[in-house]
């Protein structure tokens, strides 16, 4: 169990605060945690954006005795990143776009896309949502324990999938052939 992450008002921005997390993260995976979660203040005095950005996803709220409120975040492991992924997690980044469903309704969804692409994915999604394209769902995979083929088999529309080796479009070791006289 980690306590606190802390980084002092001079450091930050220095990204020494991803690698904290992401250390965090890849320690607890190696002693077998499928889940991390953290608990974080509501509001300016609280970093759940901050851990939004890093692809952790909000769970809920509670209150404490005195009345404070606490926002969980989770990072599930086995979902769009784990260890091994060309992608690390500060490459990612959570975006929230509108966009209509099947019942014509505006709703808003959720992709973690690379942060080379962030930009275009809302550009793309915005265009898709004037035209009124209907989107049935938009949930990261965490929201599947990270399983790609429940997902698709949701009507899902989800982005970057760090996806295991037992799923759909996994990438597999290069096949090589040996090659023919010509």
């Amino acid at each position: 169990m980690l306590s606190h992450i802390v980084v002092t008002s001079s450091a930050r921005s220095s990204g020494i605060g991803a690698v904290l997390l992401h250390q965090f993260v890849s320690d607890a995976a190696a002693a077998g945690c499928a889940r991390d979660s953290l608990v974080t203040a509501v509001g300016p005095d609280g970093a759940g954006a901050y851990y939004e950005r890093h692809g952790w996803l909000p769970r809920g709220e509670t209150l404490t005795p005195e009345g404070s409120r606490l926002a969980t975040e989770e990072m599930v492991a086995v979902g769009m990143w784990r260890e091994g992924c060309p992608a690390t997690r500060e490459d990612l980044r959570r975006v929230e776009i509108n966009h209509i469903d099947f019942d014509g309704e505006v709703s808003r969804g959720v992709l973690v896309v690379n942060a080379d692409v962030a930009d275009s994915v809302v550009r793309i999604f915005t265009r898709l949502f004037d035209e009124r394209f209907p989107i049935r769902r938009m949930r990261p995979v965490e929201e599947y324990e990270g399983d790609n083929n429940a997902s698709m088999a949701d009507d899902d529309t989800a982005a970057h999938n760090c996806r295991r080796p037992d799923q759909i479009n996994a990438p597999q070791a290069a096949r090589c052939r040996p090659s023919t006289p010509a």
